[in-house]
């Protein structure tokens, strides 16, 4: 009984690449490598064997990598930061007077540390809170 031997392909190198898998290559180029794998004739079962061998392996090493890439955590988003009464009626274009006199719970993200205290509010809060008035239309 013969024993059929798999020989894997390893395609040529191209111009620019380092063979490490690296950002040398073009886009594209390993697409177009991956297409042909460098075979003139289809007709010889081994190159086809050894073909089917390298685009499963090749395969196995991008599901791993694509898994890897999925599993990397997010970046956190950055703290939020606080500002002050006159650039938040920079932002929302209205006077101090006007946030003064508008109830505590008229523009989201306030805080004051004690009564009597600075009052800040949240920049991130503020900028949600504009982006929904701004899909609603008011």
């Amino acid at each position: 009984m013969t024993e059929a031997r798999a020989e894997v392909y390893t395609p040529p190198a191209m111009q620019g690449d380092a063979g490490d898998g690296g950002n040398g290559r073009k886009p594209g180029a390993l697409l177009r490598r991956a297409a042909t794998f460098g075979l003139e004739d289809w007709s010889d079962p081994d190159a086809v064997l050894g073909v089917l061998v390298g685009t499963t392996d090749m395969q196995t090493r991008a599901i791993k990598r694509f898994l890897q890439l999925r599993a990397m955590p997010q970046s956190p988003e950055p703290p939020d930061d606080y500002i002050g009464i006159h650039e938040l009626a920079r932002m929302i274009h209205r006077s101090v007077s006007w946030i003064r006199h508008q109830p505590p719970d008229a523009i989201p993200g306030r805080r004051q540390h004690c009564e009597g205290g600075r009052v800040e509010w949240s920049r991130r809060a503020v900028r949600r809170w504009i982006e929904a008035c701004t899909l609603q239309g008011t």
